[in-house]
């Protein structure tokens, strides 16, 4: 366990997740474990593609041929989690993903969130989910960071 109290951090494969997760991972004296179930919603042909243009065409993301299912982005992500959750059962894990699995898993463990579209997930976020009793809570959603009064 680091120094932190965490037992893990476990980021999706994808650069962006790994280099956010860095810098928790150092401070803790742990390497970035990678899961590809955290990893983002597969876009397929639409990958790098706007939001805005891929809906002017298709009516939504959704609509759009080769783009991963949502339900397939929960089932994995949540499979997943509780995966990383039972192997660090009772210790603390810092886990890195992206918007589009976040807002499937909270809504699939707290269905009282809504709409996982209406559900804000700013860039550096973080949600605090608790596993417990084979259970999964959450208990903050899109909390952001604040700076100590020293500004370090």
């Amino acid at each position: 366990m680091g120094p932190l109290g965490l037992s893990a951090v476990v980021a999706s494969p994808l650069l962006r997740a790994r280099q956010t997760a860095q810098p928790v991972a150092d401070r803790a004296g742990l390497a970035v474990e990678t899961d590809q179930c955290l990893v983002d919603r597969d876009y397929g042909q639409w990958t790098g593609i706007s939001h805005d243009a891929v809906t002017a065409r298709w009516g939504s993301v959704d609509h759009a041929p080769g783009v991963e299912p949502r339900s397939a982005v929960r089932d994995r992500a949540v499979k997943g989690l509780t995966d990383i959750a039972r192997r660090h059962s009772g210790s603390t894990v810092v886990v890195v993903s992206h918007d589009a699995v976040n807002r499937q898993v909270l809504v699939a463990f707290d269905a009282e969130l809504g709409d996982p579209d209406a559900l804000p997930q700013d860039n550096g976020c973080f949600n605090m989910l608790q596993w417990r009793g084979g259970r999964w809570a959450v208990l903050n959603v899109n909390e952001l960071p604040t700076r100590p009064p020293d500004g370090s």
